[in-house]
């Protein structure tokens, strides 16, 4: 069983400052299948106070170093592959197929479609169970960041140490 209770904040794994466990069942076999920590108002303000001392560094970070960061995490995604639809197929309860093609895959999409097409990084043109058209148009602003929100659990507690 995976023992997820710890949060990451400000760069580092961090207990809960008042423990609050859940069991996590697999929806496949109805089987506990991790704990996890429900975390508080303390937890969360801990969590936006490190937030907003982050982003006074970030919002002086450069555009070409953020789309550098950011196609780092998208190879990274990309080379855990595997891992990333395992966890997927386990908190759903998905067939690992369907969560490789369909969901690991979204993810993969959000990231790639985060990254500017005005840069000379190469493209890639498609991916397992892809279903993004190869062309869309892009300002070259990094407005689609937010999506990044949706993958942050997954790649925090699988790729701790990746960057």
């Amino acid at each position: 069983m995976l023992d997820k209770r710890n949060f990451y904040i400000n760069g580092k794994w961090t207990a809960p400052i008042k423990s609050n466990d859940f069991q996590v069942i697999n929806p496949s076999n109805e089987e506990p299948c991790a704990i996890v920590s429900l975390g508080g108002v303390a937890d969360v303000n801990s969590a936006v106070k490190a937030a907003k001392e982050a982003f006074s560094s970030w919002s002086q970070t450069s555009k070409d170093e953020k789309i550098s960061l950011i196609q780092k995490l998208y190879e990274i995604y990309k080379s855990r592959w595997s891992e990333m639809a395992e966890s997927i197929s386990l908190e759903m309860g998905a067939p690992i197929d369907w969560a490789s093609t369909a969901q690991t895959s979204s993810g993969a999409s959000q990231l790639r479609l985060t990254i500017p097409f005005d840069t000379k990084a190469p493209r890639p043109t498609s991916m397992p169970g892809d279903r993004l058209s190869k062309e869309y148009p892009d300002d070259g602003s990094l407005s689609k960041l937010p999506s990044l929100v949706f993958f942050n659990l997954y790649i925090g507690i699988l790729f701790p140490t990746s960057f």
